[in-house]
């Protein structure tokens, strides 16, 4: 064989094997390379899923609701609120209306752990007992917005009155917004006519945690 057709064979040999090389490398340093998150993963996408919320409930009311990880549901009697309000307001608000506030149930509030203040609550919900089932706008037009507003005979109280339609499980509910009041509390009235009870729930307008809260609720 010539000195000269040996050459290409030479060159394509040398190829063969370069590629080849280039071809292990390739692999070996692929199948090492560290899993990572996908791309669409909330890792990459620099967001994080919300914790787990936590389940708890109310016996008297037949209700669960979830509420975020690191919050409570605290409990308060009548009495002990007028403590925080420094008067028995159900006491003036008789001498003042000239009957007697709805009968008291139960209050509960869910709060941050790191908060001890129950004014600063996430949720406050009153119970009132409600024998003759009132509903909503009856409720309010005999005991406005007890034990936080009440006693108002001006337009304010038509102002404020509860009249938009919502719906928490299925049932329909009317609520107002407190729009002279500090964080513009929306109130909601929860008539439970197999319990002869009425809620009286209240949130901050623009808190989406007190808004996911009440519309997690659930009765048995």
């Amino acid at each position: 064989m010539q000195r000269g057709s040996v050459l290409p064979i030479l060159l394509i040999i040398v190829c063969v094997v370069v590629i080849a090389a280039a071809g292990f490398i390739y692999l070996r340093f692929a199948s090492t390379k560290p899993v990572g998150p996908d791309a669409n993963s909330n890792a990459l996408s620099g967001t994080r899923a919300s914790p787990k919320p936590q389940i708890t409930g109310d016996k008297l009311l037949g209700l669960k609701l979830e509420i975020p990880q690191k919050y409570s549901l605290k409990k308060e009697t009548e009495e002990d609120y007028f403590k925080r309000a420094y008067g028995n307001i159900r006491k003036n608000f008789s001498s003042y209306v000239l009957y007697p506030p709805a009968e008291f149930a139960e209050a509960f509030y869910i709060i941050s752990d790191k908060e001890d203040n129950l004014d600063k609550a996430t949720l406050t919900v009153w119970v009132f007992k409600n024998p003759d089932d009132l509903d909503a706008k009856e409720f309010y037009s005999k005991y406005w917005y007890y034990p936080f507003v009440w006693g108002d005979f001006t337009e304010r109280k038509n102002e404020i009155a509860p009249a938009n339609i919502e719906l928490i499980n299925g049932r329909e509910v009317l609520s107002g917004v407190v729009s002279y009041r500090e964080g513009n509390p929306k109130y909601i009235y929860l008539p439970l006519q197999d319990k002869e009870l009425i809620m009286q729930i209240q949130f901050k307008s623009d808190d989406l945690v007190g808004k996911e809260i009440v519309q997690s609720f659930k009765f048995e």
